[in-house]
């Protein structure tokens, strides 16, 4: 039972350690440190953390420093408040910091459209990581749609497989796009190669990207089927957008 209660207690200790230096508060750790220790080292080590943390961050949030002047202070302030937690990899803090600064900046309607937008592309490069192989596939179906573009109007059995890595989101402001858009405007984002891709979707687009994303791969003579003759000729030319823009794939 002692060996029990000193093993805790031991844990304990650590545990409160490493979330005090996390923060880069040390006075916990070095009032811990053995009669000798140089208390400075202490301090050496949670600044280099920090500033590495920090550096991350701010890569992994550019797009927020075209929009944010604050943008520095608030993420000194994140660092300072909520600590590094086990595991954590670039992608979940800035992910944890965007949800933080949503809530605890005033943010504009334009700079919560930048949150969207970086929070999406996060989302993009985690769902691509949680599905690897599926994404790795479609790649390489994305090869093969110069030349398959042109049989899109003859070829009833040519398959549709749409990007299964795709995260929708909605922008209410013009910050990130076009004059001519409309808002509030519906947007995808979508890999392609190496790249996060940004599309603002129409209605009619959107309805035959959630039909496809519901009915999975299906024959360019199936979604025919499911419109009228006179717009056989808008299928094709939506089909050939999406594939142009690395959507969906032919096969």
């Amino acid at each position: 039972m002692a060996a029990t209660t000193t093993f805790e207690g031991y844990r304990e200790q650590i545990t409160h350690y490493a979330q005090t230096m996390a923060l880069g508060q040390n006075g916990p750790a070095e009032a811990g440190l053995q009669a000798g220790m140089p208390a400075d080292r202490v301090g050496m080590f949670t600044s280099g953390n920090l500033y590495k943390r920090f550096d991350k961050l701010k890569d992994a949030c550019e797009m927020l420093a075209e929009g944010m002047e604050e943008i520095d202070d608030l993420v000194k302030a994140y660092v300072k408040e909520i600590p590094l937690s086990a595991y954590d990899t670039g992608c979940t803090d800035a992910e944890r910091f965007l949800i933080w600064i949503s809530e605890k900046a005033d943010l504009t309607e334009e700079q919560k459209d930048i949150v969207r937008c970086q929070r999406s592309r996060h989302a993009v490069e985690f769902v691509a990581m949680k599905q690897r192989l599926a994404h790795v596939r479609f790649q390489e179906l994305l090869s093969m749609n110069e030349r398959l573009l042109d049989e899109l109007a003859e070829n009833g059995k040519l398959m549709v497989h749409l990007n299964p890595i795709h995260v929708w989101s909605r922008f209410e402001t013009k910050a990130l796009l076009d004059e001519e858009d409309i808002i509030p405007a519906t947007v995808l984002f979508f890999p392609v190669g190496n790249d996060i891709r940004t599309v603002v979707i129409e209605p009619e687009c959107e309805e035959l990207i959630r039909l496809l994303d519901q009915s999975g791969v299906m024959r360019v003579k199936d979604l025919r089927k499911l419109v009228s003759a006179g717009d056989q000729e808008q299928l094709i030319g939506l089909l050939r957008d999406l594939a142009e823009m690395g959507v969906i794939a032919l096969g």
